[in-house]
Order: C-alpha cells, then structure tokens, then sequence
C-alpha cells in the first residue's frame, strides 16, 4: 500500500511483465483503470512484448468465476482491493468489511491454486 500516485501500479506492472517474459502466466486486474489506459502504460514502460493478461473488474464473483474457469497463473495482481465489491456484504466499495472480504476470498484463491498474489491498496 501507498499514497495515490507514488509508483505501486507501475511497479506491480513492471513485475509482472518481467515474470511474463519468462513464461509464467501473469494477470492484472485493475479495478481504477480501464484495461487500455493500463496497455498504454505498459507502452510507455516499454513492456509490449510482455505477454501480461489484463481485466478491468469490480466484481469479486466475476474475478474468480473467470480465474476459476482457466489455468491458475503464476501471479495475480489486483489493482486496487479497495475498488472491489462483494454482493455478499451489504456494504459500499473500500469499506473494512468490503476489503476484507474480497482479500480474504482472493487468499483462498491464491492458496487453493498455488497463485503469488499481489493486492495493492491505497493509504488514504
């Protein structure tokens, strides 16, 4: 976690496209930007050739619905936790109940599946 605006999404970038060059499956789900603002950036950053899967979704259930449908990546980064939401809890995007349940899903997920799990958050 950190202040908005001082590097976390362009470095959880930076990694996953150095793991994508070498092979392993990498996803990016970003739930602030839309998933051709994050191709720009990768542009800029001169990652084109890295093969990184990007998503842009709130949806707890639909991320996992999809990352349950295909082969577990290596690492998954999510971008930022606080945007996600689960129709579980009866709460607004970013609440302590919101965030917690959505990282505590995402865990399960990433041990179940043997996945390098990446949640950025913002320090606000």
């Amino acid at each position: 976690g950190g202040d908005p605006g001082i590097g976390k999404s362009t470095l959880v970038l930076q990694l996953l496209a150095s793991l994508a060059k070498r092979h392993q499956r990498a996803i990016y789900v970003s739930g602030e930007e839309g998933v051709e603002q994050v191709r720009m950036r990768g542009l800029r950053l001169g990652l084109s050739e890295a093969p990184v899967e990007l998503a842009a979704e709130t949806s707890l259930r639909d991320i996992l619905a999809t990352l349950e449908a295909g082969p577990a990546p290596a690492i998954l980064a999510i971008d930022s936790v606080q945007t996600l939401w689960s129709d579980l809890i009866e709460a607004a995007p970013g609440t302590v109940s919101q965030v917690r349940a959505a990282a505590l899903d995402l865990i399960r997920y990433a041990k179940r599946r043997g996945v390098c799990l990446i949640l950025v958050g913002h320090v606000t």
